[in-house]
């Protein structure tokens, strides 16, 4: 196996765990790899920390994200993508350890089944050391009962995270992660991945141990801002795959988009609005679409639409 492989890792402020973690990626028992870290401003002694390790090892490579580039990690990602050079690309975060043949593993799947990507597991854990470690329990790889495809990932009857998958390069360059999201960037991501290619294959192994946090592990959000994020992404995407996707996969987005926008009070752009009423006619009728305007309107005015919501949800079935 001669392939470059493309480790990118955004990072910012972990100077005191990111050592961890290039630690993992230099015991790996494929050594054809080059690990791109972008630094996304961080103001501890990553830039320092970083050094050591370029002068260590030649494969490690440290750069910041462009001024012109948003802050955040999906930036972050996309420049890193640009500077690399490597045939198979794996996104990786900088809290996170590599098992010490994930890279080889995959790179073994790819060969053999001539997939487009194979997807791993991952397990959290508290402490590296520790014996203490936990399922995943917000990841559903449900690959036994659902088949890999664009579909099943969409209505995430199956998903997986973002440093899962080791990927071609060629289908990464046709895509990118949204600067624009803050959360919920690997749905969108893989929503496109998925679009492009179903080729992938499930490797039911654990080969990312990912860092629990306290914030992690607390409820950031309440119910509103969950609901109210959901809309934004789910529209996000789905504007993002329109012409290319299935009427059965824009159906699912719309009832999902429809279920939750009826809860918050957002207001969309007119080329948006116009979108979701005309496909909500569409796919389920005109009594969906006169309950939704009707809920709409009394989310509005009163802040309560219960009764309405509820019938709504139930057309759209």
């Amino acid at each position: 196996m001669k392939s470059l492989v493309s480790i990118i890792i955004p990072t910012y402020n972990r100077a005191h765990v990111i050592g961890e973690t290039l630690d993992s990626i230099l015991v790996q028992t494929y050594a054809n790899w080059e690990c791109i870290v972008v630094d996304d401003g961080s103001t501890d002694n990553t830039m320092e920390f970083m050094k050591l390790y370029c002068e260590k090892d030649t494969r490690f490579k440290y750069y910041h994200r462009p001024k012109d580039r948003p802050k955040g990690a999906n930036a972050c990602r996309n420049y890193g993508f640009e500077l690399s050079n490597g045939d198979y690309i794996n996104f990786f975060d900088s809290d996170d350890l590599m098992v010490f043949n994930k890279i080889e593993l995959k790179l073994k799947v790819l060969y053999e089944t001539k997939v487009d990507y194979v997807i791993s597991k991952t397990i959290d854990f508290n402490h590296p050391n520790s014996n203490e470690v936990f399922s995943s329990t917000s990841t559903n790889y449900n690959f036994k009962t659902y088949p890999l495809n664009h579909y099943n990932y969409v209505c995430q009857s199956l998903n997986w995270l973002t440093p899962d998958a080791l990927i071609s390069s060629k289908f990464v360059r046709q895509i990118r992660f949204n600067e624009k999201l803050f959360r919920g960037q690997e749905y969108n991501f893989y929503t496109k991945l998925t679009l492009l290619s179903e080729k992938g294959y499930f490797l039911n192994k654990f080969l990312t141990k990912r860092r629990l946090h306290d914030v992690s592990i607390k409820n950031q959000f309440t119910q509103y801002e969950v609901d109210r994020y959901t809309v934004e992404l789910r529209v996000i995407t789905l504007l993002e795959i329109y012409d290319k996707t299935s009427n059965e996969v824009k159906r699912w987005f719309i009832a999902n988009i429809i279920k939750n926008i009826t809860r918050v009070n957002i207001i969309l752009k007119p080329k948006e609005e116009l979108l979701l009423i005309t496909d909500l006619y569409n796919f389920f009728g005109v009594k969906s679409l006169m309950y939704y305007m009707f809920s709409r309107l009394l989310k509005y005015i009163f802040g309560r639409n219960e009764s309405v919501r509820l019938r709504l949800k139930s057309s759209l079935k």
